[in-house]
């Protein structure tokens, strides 16, 4: 098994604050990879610099790609990604909306769509949801909402940042044999 994340040297400050100091870490292709640490020390922003959202000093490699200006896009693609606040990551009103907004900006075509929106529903249970609206969905239901959208476009990497916070212990089990499999 290669690294599908290879963290290299990693330096980031917010302004005055170290955030990372010569920080590396690899992860293995088909592992589950826990990162734990207190509050404000600095998991999310790992995760946003994975994505090439902030700008770092070292090396970030996701499947053999170096992180650059020019590859975020192409890397971008390899990853699915679920906030720990998912109502800052939707786009649309009505939750099949969402889960189709990601698959049409990668040119799925309307079949393709509608086999995986079927497939997604019916595996994390949310058929009954996907043409509700998302402000009218409990914190459990939009967290299942953001783990489909996550695995719409059926990612390489799969980063959950605290997405099982809201969900009951048999959801929870539930999404975690769907990520197995």
């Amino acid at each position: 098994m290669h690294n599908i994340i290879s963290i290299k040297d990693l330096s980031f400050n917010y302004g005055d604050k170290n955030i990372f100091n010569k920080f590396s870490l690899n992860i293995k292709e088909g592992s589950f990879t826990t990162i734990l640490g207190a509050n404000g020390s600095g998991k999310t922003t790992l995760l946003k610099l994975i994505l090439g959202i902030y700008d770092f000093t070292g090396q970030i490699y996701v499947d053999g790609v170096t992180l650059s200006k020019k590859t975020k896009k192409e890397i971008r693609k390899k990853i699915g990604v679920v906030f720990d606040k998912p109502d800052e990551t939707f786009v649309s009103d009505i939750v099949i909306d969402d889960i189709v907004f990601s698959l049409e900006n990668l040119r799925y075509s309307k079949k393709e769509i509608d086999d995986r929106i079927n497939e997604l529903s019916r595996l994390l249970d949310i058929e009954r949801l996907l043409y509700k609206r998302v402000n009218e969905l409990s914190g459990g239901e939009k967290q299942l909402v953001a783990i489909a959208c996550a695995l719409a476009h059926n990612p390489k990497i799969l980063i959950l940042d605290e997405a099982f916070a809201m969900l009951d212990l048999y959801t929870k089990e539930k999404i975690f044999d769907v990520l197995k499999d």
